[in-house]
Parts: structure tokens; C-alpha cells; sequence
């Protein structure tokens, strides 16, 4: 240990070489985070350390909140002796940071502890130095110098206001991740010098507030979870330094957004929100985030990292597309990968989009290259320095390695780290490294393909340690210590311990950051450094056990989630069916369609009903069966109404099986939910004759009391039926009777299959409908006088959709009934208000009535 290197704060010295504190010759135990944390303070002695230097320094690669890094402070206090009240050591500024106030000297106080340890402490010394690094570096970075140049010139680009879109390609192991966080580490270590945009812009703030937040889609169940890495960006971005901020902005700009991120809300607060994009459109949703995010880089520039693509939902590439093609000044560096093969053998969409923007030049595409001998050589020497002397073996061995490796870096890495492990590189104590067998013998006994040298690696490992590595390839992702240990039924502390070793020694496992736990305590995050080995992994699983994993998995999370576990159905739904048990499967998969409505994402919601009433099928015919088949069909025709229209046969066969289904169990509730559906379709595609017989059916079921309830339902459908027919008297008497009827309570669960009451609240719609018949048989008055009640009604009610629906048919009136100038006014505040809402088809209405 070189004691000059260490640092004195009597009665302690902090050793950075070791990564420990020691006091009176005794080392002191602290969490790898708080010591993390004691040595910025430490560095900055005197200084005022800020909490978002502290958030961007020891937690560079994830987002936290304030209460992790109190729990850190308080933990060095604890070992330090230090009271808040009277520091010592560690002083608090309000609401600012902390202040190392001890005086820190050089290595007088080291030396101490050192000749207090004594001789007989050498042998503990060494082995606490060979103990993990916690911090995990990563192995070093060659050959990519040209593209970590383009992309700092990106980032130039974006900070004068340039958005900028690129796309980072590239085959399994060629580096893509590896190059990312390399200019993230770069950037935020200050490795190169930014020229800051000019002062003569509204977009003033300097590089230092640089935001970095990403997101990755996951093989499992990324392509139908929609916007999922966009959520997990956002997510990281609310829970970190600046995370009040995002969510005040997603309040004011982006409350559709807002309002599906539960964990940044409480209930209520989320209901609120619920309330307010009530009758949402798929464009409003685009909309909210592009404008968020050119709010969001007046303030911070920011880089979003969205990787493996060829993973993502459609809903996700349509944002891309969105932010790509905007105009405006913005902050703003998107960094997308995805791997070209996989791309090209599924036919993912990305690849198109990716044509159609560098076509126009709304993006720019990096695709890192193999390295080259010399670039190997390189690595071997910044990982191996002491064999680079002149009569070294090194060169070589680079030739012998490129030749075997064809210069991938993923299959390079594991081959260094398999030579290391298997002691044919070995490192002498005084630090050199020599080889132990001939450099040609080597070539001979490296495997052809990586798979095997995964597999020598799993081997190595204890078998506690494969189990990890089992659950961890049966997640997908990262996973938390504690949900770990709880799936593996292990101590938290020992399977922490199992991930550092994996971190360490083989690198088949790496930190994705820390997370705080509800009891204060935070826990590291770990995951497979890589995709492939999560492959080699899974597929090396019996079917036996790769069920029992994936239940053990998802009973775990499910139980983790709690009263959330709905807002994570997608993999809930993959973990359940993939153990074989249908009946959570099929709970969850119907959960993730209806997530996927609220996203507005219907041809995910289309995916994952299709995929439930597959499913489905494994169970018995029963009535239980039916029942739950009933469900996904009707839920299924709305789904495929939104994606295809209402000519899409589609449509129509999910309806006529509902119906069968209904009509088949003797259900009159499910018939009546059937038969509302196709009165629809009707109505919509102008088969008024149709439409009019299938009403007369439904008000039939009413007359014979077979739905309690929904006499209401029946007169609406014969109510609209006759409108469209021009029958104004029958259509009048029972519009009537439905307002008569109405009790918001009663009748919302069996209207529920005709409209949405949160978007076409009967009152205003029958209302506003009165007044078109009343003028139609030629009440002009009392029509002008149903419409404003109407109106009123809706605006009262605060609901966007109803707002626009109600503005659209006032201005369809003010046409018959109203002098030009007042059509005018009326159109252009419907067009106005339904364009800030975010509906185009009833803006696109307002147009054609404005004329």
C-alpha cells in the first residue's frame, strides 16, 4: 500500500488506492456508496458539495433521490462519530449540500496507522486490497476515437439548438453500449472542452446542467409495451437531481404522460391528473412530449440514450419520428442503437424510419467497426501494462487474438478474462503480468464462437453463483439485490457479495446503479454485462427449469409491485405465461392491453389481446372460459376499430363471436354488450338500416327486462337510429326518455360498452342532439336554448372530448340557425380548443363547417 497516497483527517485516513478508512490502524466498515460519497467530500474539502454534484459524481449511471444520499451522510456520520447538530466533519448547508469542515493533511496520520497495524496485520491488509472494487470499471475503450469525435460534435451542434438524431448500429459485441458510456464518462469527467453556444438566444443555462437520462427495450416484452424505454428515461429523470422540476414541466406541458407514471404520483394526484387528457389521442400524446422536451432544454441540454431498438414498440419509433422532423431550436442529442441483423430478420419497422429521416437528413448513423490488430494490441496493453516492454510477447499475442476473434470487442474481452482466469496470464506480485505458455499454444485453445467461453465462465462460478446467474437470464434486465435475494431466498448481504465476484472476476455481471429501499436502505442494481450472455444463458435452461424460474420470478415481482404490479403487466404477463401458469398470464396480458390503451397505443393493444384469447385456448371449455373470452373480444373489435376503421372485417368477426358467445351461454347482458357494439359498426360505416333493426333488438332485451338497467342504453341506440333516419318525432320521444332516465351512477357500468361517459357524457350529447331536432322541426329558439345548456354542461363538467364533441355540434347548428360571422366565431374557437387538446379529427370538422 503506498501510505503517501493516503489522505489525513486525524484521527482517521482515507486510502483511495484500497477504496477504505482506517482509523488507529484499523480499517472501518462503509458501504461502497458512502465511501464514495466521504471522498468527494474529502477532495472538496472547505467546499460546499452540492447534492446534484453528488447525484451526478457517485450515482453517474442512474437517478436517485435526495434520501439516498442522506442515508450515505448519515451512515459516514455514524462511523465518524460526527453529530449534525455540532460537526466535525461533516457540515449540512440547508437545503444546498454538505461541507467537509476537518482539516485534511497528508500522510503524518497514515504513517501512524500504519506502524499501529504491526507486522502480523500485512497479511490482512493485502487480502481487504484485493478485496472487489465496487465501482466496476469498465475495460478500456480503443478503436472508436473517429466515433467519439462525432459524437461530441453532435453534441456541439445540440447545444447551439440543433436537435440531433443519431444512430449507434452494429452486430452483438461490436461495442454500441460500450461507446455510449464512454462519451457519457467523457462529457462528465469534463475529458473535452464544449463550445458553449452563443449568449444571444433565449438558451442561456451552460453545459454543466447537461442532463443524461436513458431508456433500453427489453427482448422479452419490449416490442407491446408502448413508449417503454421513453418511460424508463423519464423515470430516471423524476427520481433524480432535477426530478421536482421534470415533474412540474410534465404537469404543465405533458400530463398525459404524467398521468401514466404512478410512481411519481400519489393516487390522488394521479386521478386528478387521469381527469384532465380524459378522451386523449394517440397525436396529443406525441405532442405533449415533444413539446415537453423542447421546454425541458431551454433549461438543461440533454441527451437521451434509447437502446436496442430492434426491441421497441411502434408507438416509440412514431416519437423518434416526431422529434426528428421538428424544426424548432432545442437542446436536444438522441442517441438510438439496435443491432441491423435482427432488424432485418424480423422486418422491425426501425429500419424503414431509419431510411425515410437520413433521407431528408433528420439523422446521422455511426456503425463502429471491427478492430483492427493494432486496436487489439491497444487493449492488451491498457490491460495489461506491465507486459509492454520491448521484448514483450504482447504484439503477438494481439496477432493471435485478432486472427481468432476477427476483432470483436465482446469476444475479445472474454477471451482476455478467460486467459487471466484460466492462469495462462498471470500477474506477479511486484504488478507485472507475464504469460505462462507460448504465445502459439494460446491460439490453439481459443474456442471458435463465444458460447463456449461464456460457458467456461458459468462454470467457474459456485453453484449459488449460477443460480443468480440463472434468475438474472430469466429477468431479461436488471434486477435489484433485494428482489433478487428474495427470488433466490438468500441474505440481500450474500448475494451482493456473489454479484461483485461476478462483477469482478468474470464480468459476466455488472452494476446498473442503486435504488432506495422503502426502509431507507439502498440497493445496488445488477444485471448481465451483455445481451449475448443472457442468451447463452437462457437457452442453456431445461424447460423445466426455465419455468420454474420464470413463476419464481413472477410471483416475486408481483409481490414487489403491490398495489402497481398492473403498471408492469407486460412482464408480469411474460413471466406467468412462460411458467405456465394461464390464469395470471391471462390476467396480466389483458392488463397490458388495456395499459396499452391508455398510451393510446392500440396496435400493441391488438398484440396482446390476440396473444391472451391464444392462450386462452390451453384451458378446459367452460363457461369461465367463455366468459373471459366474451371480454377479450369486445375489448378487441374497439381495439381493431381504432387501428383498421370500421370496414376492417376484423371488426366485424371479433363482434359476431361475441355475440355467439353470449347467445350461446344464455347471457342477455352479454348479448345486449354485443349487440351495442354492432349497432356501432353500423352506425359508423352509414348502414342506417341495419343500425336501426339491431336498436329495435336492443330496446327489445330492454322491454323484456333481461338487462336490469340499461333501458337507458336502448332508447339512446333506437334514439339515434331514428335521427339518422330522419324519423325527428320517434328520435325526440326517446332522446327524452334517456335524459329523463339518466343517473350518472345507475348507468354508467351498462352504458360503459356503448360510449365512454368520461368522453360522451349522455346529458350533452342527447342535449345538443334535442336541439338539432328542435330546429329541424322548427323550434329555432328553443334549439339555440338546448345548445348553450349543452355547452354549458360540458364545460362544467371539464372534460376535454365532451368540451370539443359539444363545440363541434353547436357549431354544426350555428350553420342552420346563426348569421355568418357568428359560424366563424363558433368554428374557430371548436378548431381552436380541439387543437389544443390534441383531437385533429374534430379540428378537421371544425374546418370544413368553418368553410
Amino acid at each position: 500500500m503506498d501510505i503517501a497516497q493516503q489522505i489525513a483527517f486525524p484521527p482517521f485516513s482515507l486510502d483511495p488506492v484500497n477504496e477504505c478508512l482506517w482509523r488507529d490502524g484499523e480499517p472501518l466498515s462503509l458501504t461502497p456508496k458512502a465511501y464514495a460519497v466521504l471522498r468527494v467530500l474529502v477532495a472538496h474539502a472547505g467546499q460546499l458539495v452540492t447534492k446534484e454534484a453528488f447525484l451526478q459524481t457517485v450515482w453517474p449511471d442512474t437517478y436517485v433521490t435526495d434520501t439516498v444520499l442522506k442515508v450515505c451522510i448519515n451512515e459516514i456520520r455514524t462511523v465518524l462519530g460526527d453529530d449534525a447538530k455540532s460537526p466535525r466533519f461533516i457540515e449540512t448547508v440547508h437545503r444546498r449540500g454538505y461541507r467537509f469542515v476537518a482539516t485534511v493533511g497528508g500522510s503524518q496520520q497514515a504513517e501512524a496507522n500504519q506502524k499501529a497495524k504491526g507486522k502480523n496485520q500485512k497479511a490482512k491488509i493485502e487480502d481487504f486490497s484485493r478485496a472487489p472494487n465496487t465501482q466496476h470499471p469498465a475495460p478500456p475503450l480503443v478503436g472508436r476515437d473517429a466515433e467519439l469525435t462525432q459524437l461530441h460534435k453532435l453534441l456541439e451542434k445540440s447545444l447551439h439548438g440543433e436537435r440531433q438524431l443519431v444512430f449507434v448500429t452494429g452486430e452483438a459485441g461490436i461495442g454500441k453500449t460500450a461507446l455510449i458510456d464512454a462519451f457519457r464518462r467523457r462529457i462528465e469527467t469534463g475529458d473535452w472542452r464544449l463550445a458553449l453556444p452563443p449568449q444571444t438566444s433565449n438558451l442561456q443555462p451552460p453545459v454543466s446542467s447537461l442532463l443524461f437520462a436513458g431508456g433500453q427495450c427489453v427482448e422479452h416484452y419490449g416490442a407491446g409495451e408502448a413508449y417503454l424505454p421513453v418511460f424508463d428515461a423519464l423515470g430516471r429523470l423524476c427520481r433524480g437531481a432535477v426530478g421536482g422540476r421534470v415533474i412540474a414541466l410534465l404537469r404543465q406541458h405533458a400530463p398525459l404522460w404524467l398521468s401514466q407514471m404512478p410512481a411519481v404520483l400519489s393516487s390522488e394526484e394521479r386521478a386528478a391528473v387521469q381527469r384532465e387528457v380524459i378522451g386523449a389521442t394517440p397525436e396529443r400524446m406525441l405532442r405533449e412530449m415533444v413539446d415537453v422536451l423542447e421546454v425541458l432544454t431551454t433549461e438543461h441540454p440533454f441527451v437521451l440514450v434509447l437502446e436496442d431498438l430492434q426491441w421497441s414498440d411502434s408507438a416509440t419509433l412514431s416519437l423518434l419520428t416526431a422529434l426528428a422532423r421538428r424544426r424548432e431550436a432545442v437542446r436536444l442529442l438522441v442517441i438510438a442503437s439496435y443491432r441491423p441483423i435482427d432488424v432485418i430478420l424480423s422486418d422491425h419497422p426501425v429500419k424503414q424510419m431509419k431510411q425515410e429521416l437520413h433521407a431528408h437528413r433528420f439523422c446521422v448513423e455511426l456503425a463502429p467497426e471491427l478492430l483492427t490488430e493494432d486496436e487489439v494490441l491497444a487493449y492488451l496493453a491498457a490491460q495489461l501494462p506491465e507486459m509492454s516492454a520491448p521484448s514483450s510477447p504482447l504484439p503477438l499475442l494481439a496477432r493471435a487474438l485478432h486472427h481468432r476473434t476477427e476483432g470483436n470487442p465482446l469476444f475479445l474481452v472474454n477471451v482476455v478474462t478467460d486467459l487471466i482466469s484460466r492462469g495462462i496470464v498471470v500477474e506477479q506480485p511486484q504488478g507485472q503480468w507475464h504469460l505462462t505458455v507460448p504465445v502459439d499454444e494460446i491460439e490453439l485453445s481459443v474456442p471458435a464462437s463465444l458460447r463456449p467461453l461464456i460457458e467456461q465462465h458459468v462454470l467457474r462460478a459456485t453453484p449459488d453463483e449460477q443460480r443468480l446467474l440463472e434468475m438474472l437470464s430469466v429477468a431479461g434486465g436488471d434486477l435489484s439485490v433485494a428482489l433478487l435475494a428474495n427470488g433466490l431466498e438468500e441474505a440481500p448481504r450474500v448475494v451482493e457479495e456473489w454479484c461483485e465476484r461476478l462483477a469482478n472476476r468474470e464480468r459476466l455481471v455488472r452494476a446498473y446503479g442503486s435504488e432506495p429501499q422503502p426502509d431507507g436502505t439502498v440497493t445496488e442494481r445488477y444485471g448481465l454485462s451483455h445481451a449475448f450472455y443472457q442468451h447463452v444463458l437462457y437457452e442453456g435452461l431445461s424447460e423445466a427449469r426455465r419455468a420454474r424460474l420464470h413463476q419464481r420470478l413472477g410471483e416475486v415481482k408481483e409481490a414487489c409491485y403491490a398495489a402497481h404490479a398492473n403498471d408492469h403487466a407486460a412482464e408480469l404477463a411474460l413471466h406467468f405465461e412462460r411458467g405456465r401458469n394461464v390464469a395470471r398470464a391471462l390476467h396480466y396480458l389483458a392488463q397490458a392491453a388495456r395499459n396499452a390503451t391508455q398510451h393510446y397505443a392500440y396496435r400493441e393493444a391488438v398484440e396482446y389481446f390476440t396473444k391472451a384469447l391464444a392462450l386462452l385456448q390451453r384451458l378446459p371449455d367452460t363457461p369461465e372460459r367463455a366468459q373471459h373470452e366474451f371480454t377479450l373480444r369486445i375489448n378487441l373489435s374497439l381495439s381493431l376499430l381504432t387501428v383498421h376503421g370500421e370496414g376492417s372485417p376484423d371488426v366485424t368477426q371479433a363482434l359476431r363471436r361475441a355475440q355467439e358467445l353470449s347467445q350461446r351461454g344464455g347471457n342477455p347482458l352479454q348479448l345486449w354488450y354485443a349487440l351495442v357494439g354492432q349497432w356501432s359498426l353500423s352506425m359508423f360505416r352509414g348502414d342506417v338500416a341495419v343500425g336501426s333493426e339491431i336498436a329495435t333488438h336492443i330496446l327489445h332485451l330492454v322491454e323484456q327486462g333481461h338487462e336490469n338497467g340499461s333501458s337507458l342504453g336502448g332508447h339512446l341506440t333506437v334514439g339515434f337510429s331514428h335521427l339518422y333516419a330522419g324519423r325527428f318525432v320517434a328520435a325526440q320521444e326517446h332522446l327524452d326518455r334517456v335524459l329523463a332516465l339518466y343517473d350518472t351512477e345507475t348507468h354508467r357500468a351498462s352504458l360503459h360498452a356503448l360510449v365512454s361517459l368520461d368522453m360522451v357524457d349522455p346529458r350533452v350529447v342527447c342535449g345538443a342532439y334535442t336541439a338539432q331536432l328542435l330546429w329541424f322541426r322548427g323550434y329555432a329558439d328553443q334549439a339555440r336554448s338546448q345548445m348553450e345548456a349543452a355547452c354549458t354542461l360540458a364545460w362544467e363538467l371539464a372534460q376535454p372530448y365532451l368540451v370539443a364533441t359539444a363545440l363541434n355540434l353547436r357549431t354544426m347548428l350555428a350553420t342552420a340557425v346563426e348569421p355568418v360571422e357568428v359560424v366563424a366565431r363558433y368554428a374557430a374557437e371548436h378548431i381552436a380548443y380541439a387543437t389544443e387538446q390534441g383531437f385533429p379529427h374534430w379540428a378537421t370538422l371544425g374546418g370544413v363547417l368553418q368553410g
